[in-house]
């Protein structure tokens, strides 16, 4: 779209100079000048409004969230989803975080290995996640004063 605006730019001010030169005025020119500006802005505008959803640090869509929350929940290694957010960190790329409460017979080793496997399953199931962030919290809740 912007290589089509800037021929078009090359167009305009190639006909406002020999205007010029023909009629021996500096209004053509100045035309062409004023009618290029608004050639930018309208192209700016059109480039910029649909991406205004692909902001950096927008929250992803909530049809695509509970997407990735299913994935995640469905994941043998996860006994419970505590949080899960997704936001835009490019125009395609999204980065999740999770927070989840695995399974309380896995091994460290098991977990490890199970995270990673979340983590491509993400990847493969949304082509658009960039990076994963899972936090693994303890089985058991703490009560407040440092106890289990």
């Amino acid at each position: 779209m912007e290589d089509g605006a800037a021929l078009i730019g090359v167009v305009i001010a190639a006909v406002g100079l020999l205007l010029s030169h023909q009629l021996r005025s500096g209004r053509p020119d100045a035309i062409a000048s004023l009618l290029i500006g608004l050639l930018m802005a309208a192209t700016a505008f059109g480039l910029g409004r649909p991406l205004a959803d692909f902001l950096v640090g927008k929250s992803l869509p909530p049809e695509l969230l509970e997407q990735i929350r299913a994935v995640i929940a469905s994941d043998k290694a996860i006994e419970e989803v505590l949080s899960v957010q997704a936001v835009y960190t490019g125009p395609e790329e999204v980065i999740v975080a999770a927070k989840v409460r695995p399974a309380p017979q896995l091994t460290a080793e098991e977990l490890s290995r199970a995270m990673d496997n979340l983590d491509h399953a993400l990847r493969k199931a949304s082509p658009f996640v960039a990076d994963v962030y899972i936090d693994v919290t303890s089985h058991y809740a703490s009560d407040g004063d440092g106890h289990a």
